[in-house]
This record gives C-alpha cells, sequence and structure tokens, in this order.
C-alpha cells in the first residue's frame, strides 16, 4: 500500500512538472513581437510591441489609448524606405518614436523624436530616410541610452 501511494505520488508530481512546463512555454511562445535596443553598456532594451503594417493601422497608432507600459511599444512598418513623419492627434501619451533604416539583421536607429507632446498636432520627422519606427514611452529613450547608431534586434515575428 505504501509503495502504491508513492508512485501515485510520483505520477503526479511527474504530472504536475509536464504541466507547468507546457504552461511555461505556452506563455513564452504567446508574448508576441518585440524590438530589442543594444545599448552602448552592452546591456538591451526590450519591447513588446504592436505591429502597424497596413495604412489603416499606422494612420491610428497609439492614439485614443491613456496608458502605456514602459515595456511596451508600437512598431510601424513603412510600405517604402523615406522620411515619415508623426504627429500627436488623439494620442493621450508622451512617445518617443525611434526611426530606424531596417528590418532584420543589422538594423539600426536613424534617429529619433524625443518627448512628442500629447495632442499636438504639429507633424515632426528626421532627416533620414527609414523603412520602420518604434514608438516607446516619452523619455525612455535618453533614460536609456537609445541614439542614432544604436543596433536593433527583433524577436518572435509573427
Amino acid at each position: 500500500m505504501k509503495k502504491r501511494v508513492i508512485s501515485i505520488a510520483f505520477l503526479f508530481g511527474c504530472w504536475f512538472l509536464l504541466v507547468a512546463q507546457s504552461s511555461c512555454e505556452q506563455k513564452e511562445n504567446s508574448e508576441g513581437p518585440s524590438v530589442s535596443f543594444v545599448l552602448a553598456n552592452g546591456d538591451s532594451a526590450r519591447f513588446q510591441v504592436e505591429i502597424a503594417q497596413t495604412p489603416e493601422e499606422r494612420a491610428r497608432g497609439l492614439m485614443f489609448r491613456k496608458e502605456l507600459s514602459k515595456e511596451h511599444g508600437m512598431l510601424f512598418i513603412f510600405d517604402r524606405p523615406g522620411q515619415h513623419s508623426f504627429y500627436m492627434k488623439n494620442t493621450y501619451i508622451p512617445l518617443d518614436i525611434v526611426f530606424l533604416d531596417r528590418l532584420g539583421l543589422r538594423a539600426r536607429v536613424v534617429g529619433v523624436l524625443h518627448d512628442m507632446k500629447p495632442l499636438d498636432e504639429s507633424s515632426r520627422s528626421i532627416k533620414a530616410s527609414s523603412l520602420a519606427a518604434v514608438e516607446i514611452y516619452g523619455g525612455l529613450a535618453k533614460e536609456l541610452g537609445i541614439e542614432t547608431g544604436t543596433e536593433v534586434r527583433f524577436h518572435n515575428p509573427r
């Protein structure tokens, strides 16, 4: 009887570990896409991102949102490289906009618009050509040291 109880407890323990591992793997895989900026000190700053790829998604961006955590952002993917402008119409969150030269390997930051003011409808851009941009909470780019030349890495693309 004692051996049977121990066997059942052992089997239950194994089952529990399998369920816990499966749950962790599902959570890890469900994180979705993220972008990391490799900082000058060798650390990286990673942001979970929503992707704005269609013209409609890019036009809406983070409009009407009241909150944005410091670990999240929005990745804008443009149809072609060029000078892209942003404004803050109907955007209630201060933002930094980090422009990227490309997607994929060897991507770099080509410019940053710092502290875009909520609800400001004036259009702003950088002088460099970009293929993508990442909106993050205002002030983080300076705080973390994200600047022109910073290396960019992409994770978990959908």
